[in-house]
């Protein structure tokens, strides 16, 4: 049998070199970008002439919940009505067409949030398009409220692109300054 060491060693090099390249490629396909190391992206592709970028918490625990790893959705395009149209507002799912959120059946009440927390997130050049604060079923061990999801997407024009921002939260003072710095990331 004959070893071909020097062989196997440059065909690893030249694969290992290959990958990264490739997620670079990858990554410079994105024409979205999010300069924010509390980020990571999940997901970027193209559907027709609209893209969409899908971050996640670059922190969550191992043991974080379903809540905790909800997504935040960038959709950017040239045609307004076909960036609205995947998004989704008021779509089958309950809040949008590209957040998926957790236990559907044990949400008790879904309604358009309160001035104050509208007022709360707004941000200077963003329109609000849609807010809604989303109760869920207390556990068997509480007898107060459940869990509250606040969900909430943006709309800007930069540049020649729409740009829509779809993220829901905790709504802790945290979670407003993440979303805040999002949208300010975005203005270029």
């Amino acid at each position: 049998m004959t070893r071909h060491p020097f062989g196997a060693l440059v065909v690893s090099v030249i694969g290992l070199m290959g990958f990264p390249v490739t997620l670079l490629a990858d990554e410079q396909s994105c024409s979205i970008h999010v300069p924010n190391t509390a980020w990571v992206v999940a997901d970027c592709h193209k559907e027709g002439s609209v893209e969409v970028l899908k971050l996640l918490p670059a922190n969550v625990p191992l043991y974080g919940s379903e809540f905790d790893k909800l997504p935040t959705v960038i959709v950017a395009g040239s045609n307004p009505d076909e960036v609205l149209r995947k998004v989704g507002l008021g779509a089958a799912n309950p809040y949008n067409n590209l957040i998926e959120l957790p236990g559907y059946g044990a949400i008790t009440r879904y309604s358009d949030a309160a001035g104050t927390a509208k007022a709360k997130v707004m941000q200077e050049g963003w329109k609000l398009l849609d807010m809604k604060d989303i109760q869920y079923v207390a556990g068997r061990e509480s007898d107060g409220e459940g869990y509250s999801l606040v969900c909430s997407t943006f709309e800007r024009v930069i540049g020649q692109r729409v740009v829509v921002v779809s993220q829901c939260n905790d709504f802790y003072e945290e979670d407003v300054s993440r979303l805040k710095n999002i949208l300010r990331s975005l203005e270029g």
